[in-house]
C-alpha cells in the first residue's frame, strides 16, 4: 500500500488497531498457517476483505484529521 510515504507512524498505528478491530478474528500466525487452514478462495476473500478495511479506515482516519484541524 506504500503507508509509509505518506502516513506518520501515529497514523499507522491507528490503522492497524482500527482496522483490526474490523476484521474477523482468524488465528493466523504465519502464511503457512493459513494455506493449512483456509481454502484458496477464504484466503482471497480474506485478503481482500483486509484490503478494503484498510482502505476504508485510511480514508477515516485521513478525513478524521482533516476535521480536527479545522
Amino acid at each position: 500500500m506504500g503507508l509509509e510515504s505518506e502516513c506518520d507512524s501515529f497514523l499507522i498505528d491507528d490503522l492497524c488497531c482500527i482496522a483490526l478491530n474490523k476484521l474477523p478474528s482468524k488465528y493466523i500466525c504465519c502464511r503457512v498457517d493459513a494455506m493449512s487452514h483456509m481454502t484458496d478462495r477464504e484466503t482471497h476473500e480474506f485478503e481482500s476483505m483486509v484490503s478494503d478495511v484498510l482502505q476504508q479506515t485510511l480514508v477515516y482516519l485521513k478525513e478524521d484529521r482533516r476535521a480536527r484541524k479545522l
